[in-house]
């Protein structure tokens, strides 16, 4: 199974965007921490491995760290700044330059459902900002669905993105769709907030988040989140000198974020349990659609929920699946993951580097043509 635009636009098409694309604007999951076996721990792999061991001190100094280094910086993203940065400039282009491209792609879509989902797991906002700055440039007709309904407050339900938007003319003789992108956020957004037992969003007057941890708490965590970024192994890290009272200050703040958490135990609070199913159940949803088409970027298949899911949804013969991978390397561990399924293509830059750039002309063009070098398609 080859990739090939042309056979797949006019089909249901999904994209799920992860960590990878924002890389540069805000760091991955991994650290340089690693196990006994010489293998990388991340995030989520530390947290599991320190919540198995009781570890209370070590778990909410790794959460501390995590909260500092990525979502910290994705609540205070400054983009018209960032548009001015030589070296993140080029990421919110090619974000922009992706939606462009979906949007080409869908316009040729026959029939009057032209509509492309964008499923992340990304807390970032820049899918809607990229989405934004295409709208505001002028000259491109589409609407972009992040799931939420009303006025004042705008509630955020899966229901809603099974809606979708026909312009009529005067006399309603005429019908044409209008092009819409779905943003569908899996693991939360920093735009998302909790109003009982509701997911609120809103883009405007988002407050400029300062933190919630003191100078305290930060001078006692620092040791330990710099030897989380200088490497050695996991069992070298240094002893964390936090209060109980540090610590439960953290936590009570920190379980306040509508976000997923980066562990084997993703949400613990009712409210976002479920909306988090919710999204879960669209995608296996739209995976199981007949004619579907899911292009994976930036994305490792860490969580396990979503690899398992996509595996199950890998049944339905009608589905491809295409997971675009950085590196050869890469492309080697994830064709072993799908090595069951003959409906998945691992694709990789021979010679190169499938980064953001190669990614947006792989859409645009094919992946025959992308100028890095010719593709290698892995039919596991």
């Amino acid at each position: 199974m080859s990739f090939d635009v042309g056979a797949i636009y006019d089909k249901h098409l999904n994209l799920l965007i992860g960590s990878g694309a924002s890389f540069g604007l805000l760091p991955t999951l991994a650290l340089e921490v690693t196990r006994a076996d010489s293998s990388r721990h991340t995030i989520e792999t530390l947290a599991t491995q320190y919540e198995g061991a009781g570890d209370k001190r070590r778990l909410a100094a790794l959460f501390m760290h995590y909260y500092q280094t990525c979502i910290l910086p994705a609540q205070t993203m400054q983009f018209d700044a960032l548009r001015m940065d030589v070296d993140c400039a080029p990421i919110l282009a090619h974000y922009e330059q992706l939606v462009r491209t979906l949007l080409a792609m869908v316009q040729r879509r026959r029939g009057v459902d032209k509509r492309c989902n964008l499923f992340t797991t990304n807390y970032d906002g820049c899918l809607s900002h990229a989405a934004n700055s295409v709208m505001s440039s002028g000259g491109q007709d589409f609407i972009v669905n992040d799931g939420s309904r009303g006025f004042f407050q705008r509630v955020v339900e899966a229901r809603n993105y099974n809606t979708y938007f026909i312009r009529t003319g005067i006399f309603e003789r005429r019908q044409q769709a209008v092009p819409q992108l779905n943003l569908i956020n899996l693991h939360g957004s920093v735009y998302w907030s909790r109003s009982d037992d509701r997911v609120l969003v809103s883009y405007e007057n988002h407050p400029a988040a300062e933190g919630f941890l003191d100078a305290a708490t930060r001078e006692a965590v620092a040791p330990f989140s710099q030897a989380l970024a200088a490497g050695g192994r996991d069992e070298d890290l240094p002893e964390v000198d936090l209060t109980d009272l540090q610590i439960s200050a953290f936590w009570h703040a920190y379980e306040k974020l509508p976000i997923v958490n980066p562990t084997k135990w993703k949400f613990h609070e009712t409210v976002f349990e479920e909306h988090y199913y919710q999204m879960l159940r669209l995608l296996s949803f739209e995976l199981e659609r007949e004619n579907a088409v899911l292009i994976t970027f930036g994305f490792s298949f860490a969580d396990e929920h979503i690899l398992n899911l996509v595996k199950r949804s890998l049944s339905n013969p009608q589905l491809m699946v295409f997971v675009t991978c950085f590196n050869e390397l890469e492309r080697e561990r994830l064709a072993n993951v799908f090595a069951d399924y003959n409906n998945v293509s691992c694709v990789a830059v021979a010679d190169g580097k499938l980064d953001f750039e190669a990614f947006n002309a792989m859409l645009a063009t094919g992946a025959s043509t992308i100028p890095a070098g010719p593709v290698v398609g892995a039919d596991a």
